[in-house]
C-alpha cells in the first residue's frame, strides 16, 4: 500500500522558517552562541543594565535573582528547575522585570499546558494578564480582539492616565529606607555579639563587681533590643508595603504604556487589530509586516506562543524580542526552537534534565545519512544528534561558564514525604524542602494493592474501578468538610489513562469534574501541572514484567511521582518483589514503607539554649535546638499550636554566637517561618522580656 500523507501545517511552518534562517545574511546572537559561531554585536552595551528586583511583588530567592541577571545579560542562559521549585513563577518574574525596564519577552514551549500555567502566574502574581499576549489560542484571541477594539474606541481612556513615575519614586524611597534600617539592625547585632562574649567572660571569671560595672555602662544599650524588635517589625511591615507598591507600579506602568500606544501610536494598534482579525494567514502576515513592533511591544511586552504556532502569529524578524524564554526545554527538539532563537537578542532555556525528554521519529540510519551527505564526521565535535539531544541538552553542552547557569533548589510544592524519593534518587538530596517541619510525618503517601490484571489492550479495569471509588469518596468528603481539593490521575500507559478518563466522564458529574479540576493523563500530559491529590495507576500485573521495564525510565517515573501537593495514592497489581532490585518502581514502593522524616537537631546544647528551653517548656512550647529547615540550622525552633518561629540566639560563645543575615530571614519567610533574634546580653539583663516576646510572637494563649 502506498500512502500520501500531507505534512502538518505546523511542520510546514517550521520548515519554511528554517529555510529562511539558513538563507539569512545574519544570524541572531543566541544561534551564534549555541553553535559556537562568531558574532559581532551591532551595539555593545558599555555596562550591565540596572535590574529591578525590588520592583517585583514577592520575595525572590538568590537563585531566582541569578536567573533574572542571566536573562538580562547573557546571550544564552540555562535554568535547571526540579519539580515544585517555582519554574513558572520564576519565568513570570523574569518577564515582569524585563517589562519594568521597557524590554520585550517571548515565552515559548512545546505544549499549551506549560504556557497556560505561566500566563496564570503573570495574571495572578503580577497583574499582567491584559498585556501578556497568549498568541495562537482561540479563546484568548477573542478576548484580545475585544480588548483592542475597546482600546481603539477609547473606553479606557480615563483609566489610562496614571504615571508610574510616582510609584517608582516612592519605591526607591522605601527601598533606601529599608537598606538604612537593615544596616542599622545588622550593626546592632554585631555589637550584641561583643557584649555577649564579654558578659560570658566576666561570668566565667566569677567577677561579680566587674560584671556590675560593665552592666552599669552597657545596660541602656543592651535594653535597646526592645527597639530592635520594633525595628525588625518595621522592616517586615515596610517589606509588605514594598510588595504592594511594586504591584501598583507594574499596574501603573502597564496603563501608562497602553495610554501611550492609544494616543501616540494608534496606527500600530489599528494594524495589530486588523491582523488578529484577518481570516487568512497570508493576509495576516501582510498586516503583520506593517506593524511597528517596537511601539506595540511597549504596550504588549510579553508574548506567549507554542513553538508549533509561532510562524502563524509573528513574522520571522531577526532579534525582534529582547528575550526569548523556552520552557519545559527537555521536551523541545532543536529544530523547532531555532525560529524562536532567531527572533531573540537573548535566550533563557528553562527545564530539568531529570524530566521528560522529547521524542524523535528520525531513524538513526537516516541521521547518519544526513551527516554523510553534509560531510560531517559522526565523531566531529560539531555533530549534533537531533534524536538524542533536546534544546536544553545542546545549550548545556555549549555553555562555558557556570555564571550562565542557575539551579532552583527550593521545593515548595509537596509534603516532604511526597518528594523524598525523587530528591534522593534524582537530585542527590540537593533540594531544600520548604514544607519540612517537626510535625512532618508519614501519612501523605498511600499504597493500595489491587488484585488486578492487565488485558491485551493494556488496561487494568480493577485498578481503574478502585481509583474511581476513591475519587467519588474524596468528592463526598470534600462536600462534607467544605474544602475542595484538586484531583489528578496518572498512568504511565496511555490505554489505562484513556480508560480511566472515559470512566470519569461516565460516572462523575461534569460539575464535580470542573470543581475538582479532575483530569486523567499520562506523565506527558501532566508535566508542568500539579494537583492537591494525585492517584497513580501503574496498570501492570505479575504477567506483564516486560511492560514494567518502561517504568524504569527515570524521566517518566520522576514526573509520574512528583505531581502531588498534599496526598498521593498508588494502585498496584504487581508483586514488586518480583521486579529487579534496580527497578525504580520496586525502589519506590520500598521507600514508601521505610520513609522516616529526619529531624536534624543538635545534641550539643549550650547554657543559653538550655536556660531558654527550660523557661519555654513551662509555657508548653515545644522546642528543637539546632533544627534544620531548608538546609539551614536554626539555633532554636519553637512551636505553639500550629505556629512556628525560629529563634536566633546572638552573643553566647559557641556555634550559635553569630546572627542570621537578612537573606536567611527572607529564606525562612518564604518557608513560612518568622525569625526572632534574642541577644545573650538582654537575656542576662531581662529574661522575662525575652520570654514575653517569644510567647507574643507565637500568639500564646493562657
Amino acid at each position: 500500500m502506498l500512502l500520501f500523507v500531507e505534512r502538518s501545517s505546523s511542520s510546514r511552518g517550521v520548515l519554511h522558517e528554517l529555510e529562511s534562517i539558513i538563507n539569512a545574511n545574519e544570524q541572531s546572537a543566541p544561534i551564534c552562541k549555541l553553535f559556537n559561531q562568531t558574532f559581532e554585536k551591532q551595539a555593545v552595551r558599555l555596562r550591565e543594565p540596572i535590574l529591578k528586583y525590588d520592583f517585583l511583588p514577592g520575595l525572590l530567592s538568590t537563585p531566582q535573582k541569578k536567573v533574572i541577571h542571566i536573562a538580562a545579560n547573557a546571550d544564552l542562559g540555562c535554568v535547571s528547575g526540579p519539580p515544585g521549585t517555582g519554574k513558572s513563577y520564576t519565568i513570570a518574574a523574569v518577564a515582569a522585570e524585563h517589562m519594568a525596564r521597557g524590554e520585550s519577552v517571548l515565552i515559548v514551549a512545546n505544549n499549551d499546558v506549560a504556557l497556560d500555567v505561566i500566563a496564570a502566574k503573570l495574571a495572578s502574581n503580577f497583574n499582567l494578564g491584559e498585556v501578556s499576549i497568549r498568541a495562537g489560542q482561540k479563546a484568548f484571541l477573542k478576548q484580545l480582539k475585544d480588548y483592542t477594539a475597546d482600546l481603539l474606541a477609547g473606553y479606557f481612556s480615563d483609566d489610562l492616565s496614571q504615571n508610574p513615575q510616582a510609584c517608582e519614586d516612592e519605591l526607591n524611597k522605601l527601598q533606601r529606607l529599608l537598606i538604612k534600617l537593615e544596616k542599622r539592625f545588622l550593626a546592632f547585632s554585631r555589637r550584641s555579639i561583643s557584649r555577649g562574649l564579654h558578659l560570658h567572660k566576666l561570668q566565667a571569671q566569677q567577677s561579680t563587681w566587674l560584671k556590675r560595672v560593665y552592666l552599669f555602662f552597657t545596660q541602656g544599650s543592651i535594653n535597646q533590643w526592645h527597639r530592635q524588635w520594633d525595628a525588625l517589625n518595621t522592616i517586615n511591615k515596610h517589606t509588605v508595603t514594598r510588595e504592594t507598591l511594586a504591584a501598583e507600579y507594574l499596574n501603573a506602568l502597564k496603563k501608562n504604556n497602553l495610554t501611550t500606544l492609544v494616543n501616540q501610536h494608534r496606527k500600530s494598534l489599528q494594524a495589530f487589530n486588523q491582523a488578529i482579525r484577518s481570516r487568512t494567514s497570508s493576509k495576516q502576515l501582510a498586516l503583520f509586516e506593517k506593524i511597528e513592533y517596537t511601539t506595540l511591544f511597549a504596550a504588549f511586552p510579553i508574548w506567549l506562543a507554542s513553538l508549533n504556532s509561532l510562524h502563524r502569529v509573528l513574522p520571522l524578524n531577526r532579534e525582534m524580542f529582547d528575550l526569548v524564554i523556552i520552557d519545559e526545554a527537555t521536551q523541545c527538539n532543536i529544530s523547532s526552537c531555532l525560529p524562536a532563537l532567531y527572533r531573540a537578542k537573548r535566550v533563557l532555556i528553562v527545564g530539568d534534565t531529570k524530566q521528560l525528554k522529547h521524542y524523535s521519529f528520525l531513524a538513526r540510519s537516516k541521521q547518519i545519512q544526513l551527516l554523510a551527505k553534509n560531510n560531517v564526521p559522526e565523531s566531529s565535535p560539531g555533530a549534533i544528534s537531533y534524536r538524542d539531544n533536546s534544546i536544553l541538552d545542546l545549550a548545556l553542552k555549549t555553555l562555558a561558564s557556570a555564571q550562565e547557569l542557575a539551579f532552583l533548589d527550593e521545593h515548595f510544592r509537596s509534603k516532604p514525604e511526597l518528594i523524598h524519593f525523587s530528591n534522593q534518587s534524582f537530585y542527590q538530596s540537593k533540594l531544600k524542602i520548604m514544607q519540612h517541619r517537626p510535625c512532618t510525618s508519614s501519612g501523605h503517601l498511600h499504597l493500595h494493592r489491587v488484585e488486578g490484571t492487565r488485558d491485551a489492550s493494556g488496561v487494568n479495569p480493577q485498578e481503574a474501578q478502585s481509583l474511581l471509588a476513591e475519587i467519588q469518596h474524596q468528592i463526598t468528603q470534600d462536600a462534607q468538610t467544605g474544602i475542595t481539593h484538586s484531583i489528578g490521575i496518572i498512568s504511565p500507559f496511555s490505554a489505562q489513562a484513556e480508560y480511566i478518563a472515559t470512566l470519569i466522564e461516565q460516572k462523575i458529574p461534569q460539575a464535580d469534574v470542573i470543581k475538582h479540576s479532575i483530569r486523567a493523563a499520562t506523565p506527558f500530559g501532566f508535566q508542568g501541572e500539579e494537583r492537591d491529590i494525585m492517584l497513580i495507576s501503574f496498570a501492570i500485573d505479575n504477567d506483564s514484567k516486560r511492560a514494567a521495564a518502561y517504568l524504569n525510565k527515570a524521566d517518566v517515573f520522576n514526573v509520574t511521582i512528583t505531581r502531588a501537593r498534599q496526598k498521593q495514592l498508588i494502585y498496584l497489581s504487581i508483586d514488586d518483589s518480583l521486579l529487579p532490585e534496580h527497578n525504580l518502581l520496586r525502589q519506590y514502593v520500598t521507600s514508601i514503607t521505610t520513609f522516616n522524616a529526619k529531624h536534624s537537631v543538635t545534641s550539643e546544647i549550650d547554657t543559653f539554649q538550655q536556660e531558654l528551653i527550660e523557661a519555654l517548656t513551662q509555657y508548653n512550647i515545644d522546642t528543637w535546638p539546632g533544627y534544620t529547615i531548608a538546609g539551614t540550622e536554626i539555633d532554636l525552633l519553637c512551636r505553639y499550636a500550629d505556629k512556628y518561629i525560629a529563634v536566633d540566639l546572638i552573643g553566647f560563645p559557641g556555634p550559635w554566637v553569630n546572627f542570621f543575615e537578612l537573606t536567611t530571614y527572607k529564606l525562612f519567610k518564604r518557608a513560612g517561618v518568622d525569625v526572632l533574634p534574642v541577644s545573650y546580653g538582654l537575656w542576662i539583663v531581662d529574661k522575662q522580656a525575652c520570654i514575653d516576646k517569644i510567647t507574643q510572637t507565637l500568639e500564646f494563649r493562657v
